[in-house]
């Protein structure tokens, strides 16, 4: 099964040195994004542990988490540096899928900097399940249709990757992109990245596919 080979492709929390920020400033505002999310769920030990040793704590829906993190953060008015950092820290270190969940959603519907994009991008080495998989879909569609050169070259390269998550990545978020926008990329880059898919033996990479 896919999520057994997942945990080979799933790189351990490493964090990107910031200078600008103590860990434990870093550490705090952990803590504060989980404790939110473990109050609303009503526990702090997951109800599942996935291959990959990620926990899902399963008693908080997606629309209340949406709204925890629309709630704000003691972090999220600071400057988009500061808090890319921290959003990062917390995807990279958290065990918690609902935790992680806040960096994708905090993220989604909005005009990244290139700076943004860039460490984002970078997300899919610590993706281990489909659910975060097109939640990153939903960010990566949105630089396709505002700077497509900030991200398709990339989804090009995941085409090719060794990593089943990335390969599905590479159609799913230009499946997610067609489906809502006004503009299109071009039929011979959409058609290329899923035919090289079609005998990819990865349950995963062919539901992505449709």
């Amino acid at each position: 099964m896919c999520l057994n080979r997942a945990r080979a492709y799933w790189r351990p929390n490493t964090v990107p040195r910031n200078p600008q920020l103590p860990s434990s400033t870093l550490y705090k505002c952990l803590v504060e994004v989980t404790e939110r999310i473990t109050s609303l769920a009503g526990r702090t030990e997951p109800l599942r542990v996935d291959d990959s040793g990620m926990g899902r704590l399963r008693t908080v829906n997606a629309p209340t988490q949406r709204k925890a993190v629309a709630a704000g953060y003691s972090f999220t008015s600071g400057p988009r540096s500061t808090c890319l950092a921290i959003w990062d820290y917390i995807w990279r270190q958290s065990d918690l899928m609902e935790v992680r969940n806040q960096a994708l959603y905090f993220y989604q519907h909005k005009t990244l900097t290139r700076p943004e994009v860039t460490r984002i991008r970078a997300w899919m080495d610590r993706c281990s399940c489909w659910e975060h998989c097109d939640d990153l879909a939903k960010i990566y569609a949105d630089v396709v249709e505002q700077r497509p050169d900030w991200v398709v070259p990339t989804l090009k390269r995941w085409n090719r990757s060794r990593n089943p998550w990335k390969r599905r990545q590479s159609v799913v978020a230009l499946v997610e992109y067609a489906s809502k926008r006004r503009r299109f990329l071009s039929f011979g880059t959409m058609i290329a990245q899923v035919e090289s898919l079609l005998d990819d033996e990865d349950y995963y990479v062919q539901k992505g596919l449709g």
